[in-house]
């Protein structure tokens, strides 16, 4: 291999590298900004299944058909496969909003120490402005951004620590 196809080698992961970065960043904002509706999912999710078991599921089967069978007993069918489905879809995907959300809850405790953490919870989850943290916290928007810049980095490296390990190993 020549000098020359290591630097083309070293210049096409450096670019994957600041490309896959940049993504990571905005996944983690995007993951920040749906913290709370992630949260009001799973709840919906949990009402729906509640809702199914004791509405759907038992109306079904108190409406149960009769079916007669060889040697004239009756046989009941109960539940319906599609509510059943219904309810393993909605766990499934509970499961996956649970595993968001303890990511989060996870990285942001790390991070709570920081003096700026502020910033963060008002950035993301009371949706204020720059211009509105600027006059909250006294900083200009330049500072604000840099220390956003910062926490979003650690953030992103926690939350999605072992997809990093993962592109490294």
């Amino acid at each position: 291999m020549t000098e020359k196809d290591k630097k083309e080698i070293l210049e096409y992961v450096v670019k994957e590298l600041r490309f896959y970065k940049r993504d990571l960043y905005q996944e983690t904002e995007k993951a920040l900004k749906n913290y709370a509706y992630n949260k009001i999912m799973m709840e919906k999710n949990n009402k729906r299944i509640k809702e199914i078991w004791e509405k759907g599921l038992n109306e079904q089967i108190r409406k149960a058909t009769m079916e007669r069978v060889s040697g004239g007993k009756v046989e009941y069918k109960g539940i319906p496969e599609k509510e059943i489905d219904r309810i393993e879809y909605l766990q499934k995907e509970n499961i996956k909003l649970e595993k968001r959300i303890i990511r989060i809850e996870n990285a942001l405790e790390c991070i709570k120490v920081n003096p700026y953490y502020k910033i963060i919870e008002m950035r993301y989850f009371n949706k204020y402005t720059l211009e509105e943290i600027e006059v909250e916290t006294g900083l200009s928007i330049k500072t604000i951004r840099n220390h956003l810049k910062n926490m979003i980095g650690i953030l992103q490296n926690l939350i999605f620590q072992e997809i990093v390990l993962q592109e490294i190993s």
